[in-house]
């Protein structure tokens, strides 16, 4: 899908002494924020972790046409609590954002970041030994609607997800309810 940056970002990416910065916020079980330089950087109220060299993103597909993309994010050099939180959470389909943003060397601020992909995880691969790499791998947005809908429109699957709703009570009375239209309300025999 195509991206437009705000005018703050394409200003940034003009000046001299400015380097790109990428972030990552992953919403597992416990949230991650990582971002591609050194040091810690706060934004919208969230520390993001520097991973300098030791992250990389694949390239984010741009486009016109509506169609489902994925990327890649890898860390290497990972320590042990980073990998068993990793194998010990249900990370597939838990939201995944980057943003784009210009970090100031001189003055070490950064503009509004853009967001450049919005998404879903799909799978996680572990590479233990040494050195060891966490390779993610999301899918876009537009993944969802490939998905089918499985839910109904009746009081069981409603209180499924919501269980002290009753607003759906009589959906399966009304279903088999003989309705006369067109007549006047006192003409009505229920």
């Amino acid at each position: 899908m195509t991206r437009s940056l705000n005018a703050a970002t394409k200003t940034a990416s003009q000046q001299d002494n400015v380097i790109e910065v990428l972030f990552a916020n992953i919403q597992l079980d416990t949230p991650v924020y990582v971002h591609t330089y050194v040091g810690d950087i706060e934004y919208n109220s969230n520390t993001y972790s520097g991973v300098g060299d030791f992250g990389g993103v694949s390239s984010i597909p741009s486009g016109s046409d509506l169609k489902i993309e994925n990327i890649t994010l890898s860390l290497s050099g990972v320590n042990n609590s980073i990998i068993s939180q990793a194998i010990g959470t249900d990370y597939q389909y838990k939201e995944i954002t980057l943003y784009l943003t210009y970090m100031d060397l001189s003055t070490y601020t950064i503009n509004v970041p853009t967001t450049i992909f919005s998404g879903y995880i799909d799978n996680i691969e572990i590479v233990s030994g040494q050195t060891s790499q966490i390779t993610l791998s999301a899918v876009n947005k537009l993944q969802a609607l490939t998905e089918p809908n499985i839910r109904r429109y009746n009081l069981p699957d409603q209180q499924s997800r919501h269980p002290f709703d009753v607003a759906l009570k009589y959906v399966d009375q009304l279903a088999n309810q003989d309705m006369v239209w067109g007549k006047g309300f006192n003409d009505i025999r229920v």
